[in-house]
């Protein structure tokens, strides 16, 4: 159990300190404490699969023997998955609901620990994803607005 919530504090603060750097030049070089192995279970945020192909694979740089243990099939499984002790890390695209607070205090008699680690919104806390807009290059577009 000790070694299960190491291995999820170590991917948590690697994954906050790529994001928050400003290049990677100005970290300290990562020196790994101890051999870690075992699994990762990662619920939550279907959007975050990419990120978290590269936050795994620089793990495994340090920690070859550790395997991840992903389900990502949306933010609202991120926290269930907690709660029933069957996730280390929740990925959530949004803040939890108090609902969600809640479920997870009836378990365990803490508040649930949140890093924010990446947003769509630029320096906005608690906005949205940020939208994107794909049209194909072969359709008209003659204006930036949607106003009539």
């Amino acid at each position: 159990m000790i070694q299960r919530f190491l291995m999820s504090l170590a991917i948590l603060v690697l994954a906050t300190v790529c994001v928050r750097a400003q290049s990677a030049e100005s970290l300290p070089h990562y020196q790994p404490g101890q051999t870690l192995d075992g699994a990762i279970h990662i619920w939550g945020d279907d959007q975050m699969n990419v990120v978290m192909k590269h936050w795994q694979d620089g793990f495994r740089k340090y920690h070859s023997t550790v395997r991840f243990e992903t389900k990502l099939l949306g933010t609202g499984t991120g926290m269930a998955g907690l709660y029933h002790c069957v996730a280390d890390v929740a990925l959530m695209g949004r803040d939890a609901t108090p609902s969600e607070i809640m479920a997870f205090e009836w378990v365990f008699p803490h508040k649930p620990l949140g890093v924010e680690v990446a947003t769509g919104s630029l320096r906005r806390a608690g906005k949205t994803f940020a939208l994107a807009v794909f049209v194909n290059k072969e359709t008209a577009v003659t204006a930036d607005t949607c106003a009539t």
